[in-house]
């Protein structure tokens, strides 16, 4: 087992370990382990639906868009070739450059690495399990703060402008749904079109990003992500969980 993995774990599970100490100290026993429990479990059933959402197309394309990412990048250093072949692992899905989001998770069959998961977990563990499901979407909304910008900018480039238009069309249907929900009240009818709209955006963006020739997609951690917010609803939960819960709402 690769050394930076194992560690990753140990450090993954004394997370784990402080976070029911602390909740069990905090709270109590049921709140911890049902927190535990539901968190992890949702984590991994998000990382294996989403597996079957953003897998490749076929095995014909997977080969084709493989072979473009090697043409273009046909020159591996020699200490991560050496580095590779100690470890039986292909060179291109272990070098940073060249690795392909579809050979991810089609190796794993999982959208998220292990450690989102014992994340989770751990942030279960302290918020319990009523309120994980809002930490984990404005986790989700933390992530996408840092990864559209580029994510946008790179579907410029590479002129998938539909893409471009349908996930930019849904992030602005959600601004402006979002910053007018406490100032105007919405018909019920309005607010069916608000969801249909969203609904078929949405949609239409995941089939498109499933069609994306070559995208060199990168595994990044949302854990890390997952438990900032946490943090911040552990120690600052007071002022805060009155404006999520009118949020939701």
């Amino acid at each position: 087992m690769n050394k930076i993995k194992k560690y990753k774990e140990q450090m993954y599970w004394v997370i784990i370990v402080l976070s029911l100490g602390y909740s069990i100290y905090a709270k109590d026993l049921n709140f911890a382990l049902s927190g535990f429990l539901f968190g992890g479990l949702i984590m991994e059933i998000v990382s294996r639906v989403t597996y079957y959402l953003i897998k490749n197309k076929s095995e014909k394309e997977v080969v084709e868009d493989k072979e473009v990412v090697q043409q273009e990048e046909n020159i591996v250093e020699p200490e991560k070739v050496e580095e590779s072949q100690q470890e039986n692992i292909p060179v291109e899905e272990k070098t940073a450059d060249n690795i392909d989001m579809n050979v991810y998770v089609k190796k794993n069959k999982r959208a998220f690495d292990e450690g989102d998961t014992y994340l989770a977990a751990a942030s279960g563990a302290l918020v319990g399990y009523e309120l994980f499901m809002p930490v984990l979407f404005f986790a989700i909304i933390l992530q996408a703060l840092f990864i559209l910008p580029q994510f946008l900018i790179n579907l410029y480039k590479k002129e998938e402008y539909k893409l471009f238009a349908s996930i930019s069309a849904f992030i602005l249907f959600s601004l402006v749904y979002f910053l007018c929900l406490n100032t105007i009240e919405f018909h019920i009818y309005v607010r069916l079109a608000f969801a249909i709209i969203l609904a078929m955006l949405a949609f239409y963006s995941i089939f498109k990003i499933k069609n994306v020739k070559n995208p060199k997609y990168k595994a990044i951690p949302f854990g890390p992500s997952l438990f900032f917010v946490t943090l911040i609803i552990v120690f600052f939960g007071k002022n805060i969980i009155p404006i999520i819960k009118s949020l939701i709402g």
